[in-house]
């Protein structure tokens, strides 16, 4: 009865649904560092303090198309797909889904009058998608890296290998948590290393593997359905 229920699914779904071939091609960073201000709320409320250390991933496409910012800089609309993040002991983000996210590359010239150069991630998530650490909830993720004398980039293109972290002056993590009465409330700190990891395989299955699979079955499927029924 299982079985059959479970064909049933799958052939309703070739029969139904169009697929598209999958384009994404997912990269995931993970991101470590420490702690250098917290909020005196959100420390007393989570025990989240100063010089707890930080970890966690955001996957992102490095095929997300880009919107250009000006003739050096270049932001990636709803490039991030998925985010996790532990402060301490503290799980908050566990991976979760953003509800908005981008990323921006900035190449500045590196000739007076120069400007910098920096990459920045930002993603915002629904409290749906968080873990609720004593009533608080992280509603955004800011990722940023700035080099002031703008040798870091030659170009703004989405890098599908994490930027050399030695390039970069200031590297700041901030975390935006927001409580469940109201109010928001800032942890931030120095991000100290910046590395490509494995995207995990159930988020490659979800993200292109199973669209594939599904458009490739449908034909099949269709003949298990006629079998069973």
């Amino acid at each position: 009865m299982m079985v059959g229920l479970g064909v049933m699914v799958w052939g309703i779904l070739s029969l139904s649904v169009t697929i598209a071939p999958a384009t994404a091609d997912l990269v995931r960073f993970q991101f470590v560092g420490q702690l250098t201000t917290v909020d005196p709320f959100l420390q007393v409320g989570t025990g989240i303090s100063v010089g707890n250390s930080f970890i966690g991933t955001y996957t992102f496409d490095s095929n997300a198309t880009g919107s250009p910012l000006g003739p050096t800089a270049t932001r990636y609309h709803e490039a991030i797909a998925r985010a996790t993040a532990s402060i301490g002991t503290n799980q908050v983000l566990s991976s979760s889904l953003p509800s908005s996210s981008s990323i921006t590359i900035v190449d500045s010239p590196s000739v007076p009058p120069a400007g910098v150069d920096y990459y920045r991630s930002i993603s915002f998530f629904p409290p749906s998608q968080v873990e609720n650490v004593n009533g608080f909830r992280l509603e955004a993720l800011d990722l940023g890296l700035v080099d002031p004398l703008a040798t870091a980039f030659n170009n703004s293109f989405l890098p599908s290998t994490p930027p050399t972290i030695s390039a970069f002056a200031s590297k700041p993590a901030f975390f935006v948590f927001r409580h469940e009465l109201g109010g928001n409330y800032v942890a931030w700190g120095g991000i100290s290393s910046l590395t490509a990891v494995p995207v995990p395989a159930a988020v490659l299955l979800f993200g292109t593997g199973l669209t594939a699979l599904i458009g490739l079955g449908a034909g099949s499927w269709r003949r298990k359905l006629t079998r069973v029924a």
